[in-house]
């Protein structure tokens, strides 16, 4: 009896000893997390009705523009705030060599053309997306 006693303490103080302890934040897990809530605010502005062309405004992610409609603007500025705030975290943790950005233009994103309906899609058109005389009125 003594012996299950002195087990079950055991037991009981292992369980604490590893559920207690604090797993450290790991720098490629916190920008996987802030990369997945922009692809979810992203995923927010992708099927938008061309009914709502004039409601929407233009926003400037890392890689890309997209149409915010009010319908859905809080939800996608928390997703964008939450993401700010985990590569903020993860730059914090991030004990690697210090990277250094020699990249003449580090963000660049091609101008863009105003929001269009597209293929019954409301979108922020690029060049690719237009014919050469709505790109440039001289050359039609």
């Amino acid at each position: 009896m003594k012996h299950l006693t002195h087990l079950f303490y055991f037991l009981l103080f292992s369980t604490f000893l590893f559920v207690g302890c604090k797993k450290e934040d790991d720098y490629g897990e916190l920008t996987s997390l802030a990369d997945d809530k922009i692809q979810q605010a992203v995923k927010l502005t992708e099927n938008l009705s061309c009914n709502d062309l004039k409601e929407c405004r233009i926003d400037t992610l890392y890689y890309t523009y997209v149409p915010v409609h009010p319908s859905f603007e809080q939800a996608y500025n928390k997703l964008i705030a939450e993401a700010a705030d985990l590569k903020e975290t993860a730059q914090k943790v991030y004990k690697g060599p210090i990277v250094y950005n020699t990249s003449p233009a580090e963000n660049y994103l091609p101008p863009h053309f105003g929001i269009r309906c597209i293929a019954g899609k409301v979108k922020v058109a690029s060049a690719r997306d237009l014919e050469l005389p709505e790109i440039n009125p001289a050359a039609g």
